[in-house]
């Protein structure tokens, strides 16, 4: 898989100087913040797309390889299945309608135990972006700080 680029918005923006020059307002100060928290924003929220967009493009890959392998699974259980119950019809003397019942049956079944783990699966999966959110939390904060120290 090739990297995604990053969009032009995400680049490394230096944030204003955190003492107040002289020359500069109060209000100027806090329009400057106001800008950077945008920017910051603007920064996480692409960040969180792009992660977003690649967990799913390789969760879009894995399904169209899960979907694969369930046809050729299921064809060859099929078979297996066809084969079993007229070997045990022919085993068993029975009459081959018993004993695809009863293949039948058990391969109901191991398909239900398998579903039942595949929504166990399923119900852990996770499109959150942590690190976006935990970079968003961490730079919130740091802006909080500066806000503070410049009003006082």
């Amino acid at each position: 898989m090739q990297p995604t680029p990053m969009p032009t918005s995400t680049r490394r923006i230096h944030p204003r100087p955190v003492t107040p020059q002289a020359s500069e307002s109060v209000p100027e100060l806090v329009s400057g913040i106001l800008g950077d928290t945008r920017d910051l924003m603007v920064i996480h929220a692409d960040r969180a797309r792009l992660e977003i967009r690649d967990e799913l493009s390789e969760l879009g890959k894995a399904t169209r390889w899960y979907i694969g392998a369930s046809a050729i699974l299921a064809s060859a259980l099929i078979l297996l299945v066809n084969g079993l119950a007229l070997g045990l019809a022919y085993a068993l003397e029975w009459p081959a309608w018993a004993t695809y019942t009863i293949c039948g049956v058990v391969a109901a079944l191991v398909g239900v135990l398998v579903l039942r783990n595949g929504r166990k699966h399923a119900a852990g999966a996770d499109l959150i972006p942590e690190q976006t959110l935990h970079d968003l939390q961490r730079d919130a904060k740091w802006i909080a700080e500066e806000a503070k120290e410049i009003v006082h």
